[in-house]
């Protein structure tokens, strides 16, 4: 794993960590915006992601080569 930069939270990031298709991901985060009385334009963070996923932040997101099978 690499340590992710970013603080923000997109749809491709909730897709991948969840295994959901991207539309789905939009949906979840639709909630998370809801439950935390944001405006649609604003960013969820990592945090905010993984606290309402009832699961531990981390300070580092799977790379694409991490998650590949090993040939």
């Amino acid at each position: 794993m690499k340590e992710s930069k970013r603080i923000y939270i997109y749809a491709s990031d909730v897709s991948e960590l969840t295994g959901k298709c991207i539309r789905t991901a939009y949906k979840i985060l639709k909630k998370i915006r809801i439950e935390l009385n944001k405006k649609p334009e604003q960013f969820i963070t990592f945090e905010e992601f993984y606290t309402y996923m009832g699961t531990t932040y981390t300070n580092k997101v799977p790379n694409k080569t991490d998650t590949a099978p090993k040939s």
